[in-house]
């Protein structure tokens, strides 16, 4: 479903298909995690989100 120019089966609607592909691309270069999900309405929602960096305490912080 990720490949580019691979559609799923039985899709009615035109397209290259490069969307989903390009977000593929774009969240393995910046490390994002991509969330794939069924909108109630139908179609396919796509989320790219950063993950939180963790930040170690400061030695200052602790006083």
């Amino acid at each position: 479903m990720t490949q580019r120019f691979q559609r799923a089966a039985d899709q009615r609607i035109s397209g290259s298909g490069l969307g989903l592909s390009i977000a593929v691309e774009i969240a393995e270069r910046q490390q994002l995690n991509m969330r794939l999900s069924n909108r109630p309405e139908g179609g396919l929602e796509v989320r790219l989100v950063w993950q939180q960096p963790v930040i170690a305490p400061r030695a200052s912080d602790a006083l």
